[in-house]
């Protein structure tokens, strides 16, 4: 019988856990290498997009497209969720609630005063940096990684 004994210093939940822990870093390398192709095509479109004019045909049919694309995914085939973080508070909500409203009433505000420089929105700040080509598809492929994210969640 003793020489059955295993030498692993570990209990037996020890080990179970750590087999769970192979097993996702299997999964997560495997979803990695499927990322790659869609990270180096979310590096084209940004390209792409990022060379339209701002406020264009061209530039609001591509921000639709991509919105209809997402929103057909997530309600046709919704794709595999991340296990759920730490519960949502209330207190979070409401801080949330709070910065979101109030970055909200500032841009109503200045929209409603006319979107001038002593008033600026928030469109008016970033055009000067969004008129590069370079800063503009880094912002788009931000916005399509933040979405990607949240289509996950």
């Amino acid at each position: 019988m003793m020489g059955l004994m295993s030498t692993d210093p570990a209990t037996p939940d020890e080990s179970l856990e750590r087999s769970g822990i192979d097993a996702a870093v299997e999964e997560a390398a495997g979803a990695q290498t499927l990322a790659w192709p869609a990270v180096a095509a979310g590096v084209v479109y940004s390209w792409i997009v990022g060379s339209f004019p701002s406020f264009t045909l061209a530039s609001n049919i591509a921000v639709f497209a991509t919105g209809t694309a997402v929103l057909l995914v997530a309600f046709v085939r919704p794709p595999r969720r991340h296990p759920r973080g730490r519960p949502v508070t209330w207190a979070a909500v409401g801080w949330w609630v709070l910065v979101l409203g109030a970055f909200t009433a500032v841009e109503l505000i200045n929209l409603f005063l006319g979107s001038t420089h002593p008033h600026p929105t928030l469109s008016i700040l970033m055009a000067p940096v969004l008129e590069n080509h370079l800063a503009k598809s880094v912002a788009v492929f931000i916005w399509l990684r933040v979405g990607w994210v949240l289509l996950h969640r």
